[in-house]
């Protein structure tokens, strides 16, 4: 069957929670790859919200197994919590849920010195979501990382803890001149996490290959966007890992030639959290706020206003060219239904012979202007009902991008998607 991967194609938020779930409903496997807690996926059931920062969006299917890759940094006590906060939900979870023996764990103290850095950063503020993420990558890189496995072992687990606390307490009292943290701080809280976590320690990619050999359905789970990816994104204003198509053959360790679909997610028009460049960026605060209060633009994880921007069709084709998209998700149409006129970036005015993505801070939008559609799209189920100015808006990004747009999103309940 092979994999279809599901991929942020903008600066994260573009709602690949709830198309994860909607694929998932004849998923075997669901199968997050890279990032951490640092995510928000948001699903709408009826009246219910559920926000799932680890556990794979796929979860709220009964028979669906969900894996947390190796290329995952796991915070075992805030995935207890989000386990313990489904369970309370009436989702019964813990027999589906596998966490790779060789993803790193995410300690208390890597949370701490995401914000001592972030506090200390004057010149260069990156707005990270204080979640320890980049420390734990930092600290895998550094081969001083603590992997899942280690769970497994309380005394291990212990000592590991204790050794990795005395690398961070040196940078915290010589670097930042802070007082040290004492093991004992934090030790219920990792017991509690290590006896609630280690059953579900797991060859996240054996299972995989087996699922891949039995023929059956697997759906790869990012996280962030393409334009957050540590090499290929805004850098230094990105995360510390991978969220393209690339990143899931080592995220999940498998063979690159088992992808077999790459759905790109787009928001009908763009918004960023956090600091770095945003060339589409709504430089009107009355048409800021008023798309962000239209479409709830705030952050499923850290709760921050999303900086709002119109549809970047330059940064779409990089996007699209990079991850290799067979097609299109569009989320969010019904929310620029009330604009009479909608902006999309086809180009760039810029000297640069090429498109810098560490440069967009140096780049002005040249917009093109489109009719809007002033019709409510919340009720719609057969793309025919479309109106012309939107289907024309549709055939704007398929041309822009090179890849056609298979499914519209229009409302956050998991039944309002249009397939085309």
């Amino acid at each position: 069957m092979g994999i279809h991967v599901i991929v942020g194609g903008q600066w994260g938020d573009e709602g690949k929670g709830k198309i994860v779930d909607y694929f998932s409903e004849s998923a075997d496997i669901v199968a997050r790859y890279q990032g951490g807690a640092n995510a928000g996926h948001t699903v709408f059931i009826g009246e219910n919200q559920f926000v799932l920062h680890q556990v794979p969006s796929g979860i709220l299917r009964q028979n669906t197994r969900c894996l947390l890759g190796t290329g995952m940094v796991i915070d075992p006590i805030e995935m207890s919590r989000e386990i313990r906060e489904l369970e309370e939900k009436g989702i019964q979870c813990t027999s589906q849920i596998g966490v790779a023996y060789n993803a790193h764990l995410v300690m208390p103290i890597h949370r701490i010195l995401d914000g001592i850095s972030e506090d200390a950063s004057d010149e260069q503020f990156i707005g990270t979501t204080r979640r320890g993420i980049g420390p734990t990558y930092a600290d895998r890189h550094a081969r001083i990382g603590i992997p899942a496995h280690m769970l497994l072992d309380r005394t291990e687990f212990e000592q590991a803890v204790q050794l990795h606390l005395t690398h961070a307490n040196k940078m915290i009292t010589e670097i930042y001149g802070q007082p040290p943290y004492q093991y004992e701080e934090f030790a219920e809280q990792l017991e509690e996490a290590q006896e609630k976590i280690s059953p579900l320690v797991t060859d996240v990619s054996d299972e995989i290959l087996q699922a891949l050999h039995g023929q059956q359905t697997i759906i790869a789970e990012g996280a962030q966007g393409v334009m957050l990816d540590l090499d290929y994104g805004s850098y230094p204003y990105v995360t510390s890992s991978h969220p393209g198509t690339a990143g899931v053959s080592v995220g999940l360790g498998i063979p690159p030639d088992a992808i077999t679909r790459s759905t790109g997610i787009f928001k009908a028009y763009c918004t960023r959290v956090g600091e770095g460049p945003f060339p589409t960026e709504i430089a009107d605060q009355d048409h800021a706020v008023r798309l962000r209060e239209a479409g709830g633009e705030y952050g499923a994880t850290t709760g921050r206003p999303r900086r709002c921007g119109w549809f970047d069709g330059v940064l779409a084709k990089y996007s699209a060219d990079l991850n290799g998209f067979t097609d299109i998700c569009i989320t969010k149409a019904d929310v620029l239904s009330e604009f009479d006129e909608i902006p999309v970036a086809e180009n760039y005015e810029t000297n640069d012979p090429f498109l810098n993505v560490q440069k967009l801070d140096k780049v002005n939008p040249a917009y093109t202007y489109y009719p809007g559609w002033k019709t409510d799209l919340t009720g719609i189920t057969d793309p025919n009902d479309f109106p012309e100015t939107f289907q024309r808006y549709l055939m704007v990004i398929e041309r822009i991008s090179g890849a056609p747009v298979s499914m519209v999103s229009v409302g956050p309940e998991r039944n309002q998607i249009v397939k085309r």
